[in-house]
């Protein structure tokens, strides 16, 4: 009775052992997805503040050759920062349903 016992215990710590290997399995590409959206959504910023940038000099420019004192011009936009990843993930993965919804 106790080899069973010992059996049943072994069986159960392996069946553990998958669902936590399975569980970070999922997490891991839970917080690869969540990378791979706010990098776009950081190439997106980039390029958006690049745009403002050009029409910002494009403005700085026509000033200029206005002959209005630099100190009168307008100042230049600011970079927003990068967006981070958040602590939970859970966050994310409700915006994701939530903008899944919203496309449809």
């Amino acid at each position: 009775d106790t080899i069973r016992q010992g059996l049943f215990e072994q069986e159960e710590r392996k069946k553990a052992k998958v669902a936590e290997k399975r569980s970070k399995a999922n997490s891991q590409t839970a917080k690869k997805e969540a990378q791979a959206k706010i990098y776009k959504e950081w190439k997106r910023i980039k390029i958006i503040h690049k745009e403002s940038v050009k029409v910002w000099k494009a403005e700085c420019d026509k000033l200029a050759s206005d002959w209005v004192p630099k100190k009168k011009w307008p100042k230049g936009p600011t970079r927003p920062q990068k967006p981070k990843l958040p602590a939970t993930l859970d966050d994310i993965v409700d915006e994701d349903n939530g903008e899944e919804d919203e496309e449809d």
